[in-house]
């Protein structure tokens, strides 16, 4: 369901978090801003009913999945996908003004009381209590985010010419590159999901990658902060490769020292804290942790791209690193089953590294003509 709700999410922001962290980036007044802002989050709610029609269409057909109390459950799960993507989208504008601590602190006050609540419904309801935790936490979210900064959000605002021709541009080419993207990181699940016949198997596979997910959960931080300081400096390409150089040995350490540190202490948490209940899924976690480290190792240079607004290029590298993924993946499935499939997410994070060093490189080659 997590995997679903990642594409689904993409899909019903349809890049319009992205056109405002872009937009709002720029050196424009505070009141354009704010203008642009209202506007992406007003043209973001014709996706969301889209999405949301999609999800209903999906369920009813059985397209989703073939277990029924998925789809069942998922109708619920879903309830939280437009205050998710909202979320997202005050996010974005937060980022672009370097508010972003205000988030922050909006995070530490909601999480606390998200995961107790996500716990007592759970334990009472079971499946369909956490699906129905999970969605009061995301409106709990939203609420309290609104709150706390409503005198900011709703804030004066001034014209802008065009407002959705400039939206539009950034919105399609980063609704295609995380659609892209949210596939990739998630493409042997769905692959294993319909291939693999061993469902216990495949939970143990499952359980591993929450543990990858955390881990990422660094780099986004990371490359939230990273977006609008690369399109501050986009005119400026001293100040720009200057700052990229300097960021991407920082992120590069901080990627590895994470990889070494986890696959130490996960696999300890796993045995201790489960009982041994979980131990297949530790080699999971080990391969998978290699596939996280090259493909997120390569994260910095999409987003400095994204700061000089070449957002269709990442696109391209994105689509090229997916046809790697799938090939080394069904391959490998076929040699070694669902230890192929592992594998095969490292030979395409792989290629994703080395596809993104070329297209950097040539966008740099390109700037010095």
């Amino acid at each position: 369901m997590q995997s679903y709700m990642s594409v689904f999410v993409v899909l019903a922001s349809f890049g319009f978090n992205v056109s405002i962290l872009k937009l709002c980036s720029e050196d424009r007044s505070e009141k354009q801003k704010n203008y642009l802002f209202r506007k992406g989050l007003t043209y973001s709610l014709v996706s969301q009913i889209l999405t949301i029609a999609l999800i209903f269409f999906l369920v009813y057909f059985e397209l989703l999945s073939q277990d029924f109390i998925i789809n069942k459950v998922f109708l619920v799960y879903a309830l939280g996908l437009a205050p998710l993507v909202l979320d997202g989208i005050i996010l974005a504008y937060l980022q672009s003004m370097k508010r972003i601590k205000e988030y922050a602190n909006v995070q530490i006050i909601s999480k606390p009381i998200s995961i107790v609540t996500i716990v007592i419904f759970t334990y009472y309801l079971g499946l369909f209590g956490y699906a129905i935790g999970i969605a009061m936490s995301y409106f709990f979210t939203l609420l309290l985010l609104f709150y706390r900064n409503k005198n900011f959000i709703l804030g004066q605002f001034e014209l802008v010419e065009n407002p959705f021709e400039a939206h539009s541009y950034y919105a399609l080419y980063s609704t295609l590159t995380n659609f892209v993207g949210i596939v990739l990181i998630s493409i042997d699940i769905f692959f294993l999901n319909y291939f693999l016949s061993d469902r216990v198997e495949l939970g143990f596979y499952s359980f591993a990658t929450i543990f990858i997910g955390m881990l990422g959960v660094v780099t986004r931080s990371i490359l939230q902060i990273s977006h609008p300081h690369f399109s501050e400096k986009a005119s400026d390409y001293s100040k720009w490769i200057t700052s990229f150089r300097k960021y991407q040995k920082l992120m590069n350490i901080v990627l590895i020292v994470m990889f070494g540190v986890s696959s130490v202490l996960v696999p300890i948490f796993m045995y201790f804290v489960f009982d041994g209940r979980y131990m297949n899924s530790i080699q999971f976690f080990l391969i998978l942790g290699i596939a996280w480290l090259f493909r997120d190792l390569s994260a910095f240079r999409g987003s400095a791209l994204f700061g000089l607004g070449k957002l269709k290029l990442n696109f391209v590298t994105n689509i090229s690193s997916l046809i790697f993924h799938l090939g080394f993946i069904y391959f490998g499935f076929q040699i070694m089953g669902i230890y192929g499939v592992a594998i095969g997410m490292i030979l395409g994070a792989c290629s994703t590294y080395f596809l993104s060093l070329i297209v950097f490189r040539s966008v740099l080659r390109q700037i010095r003509l």
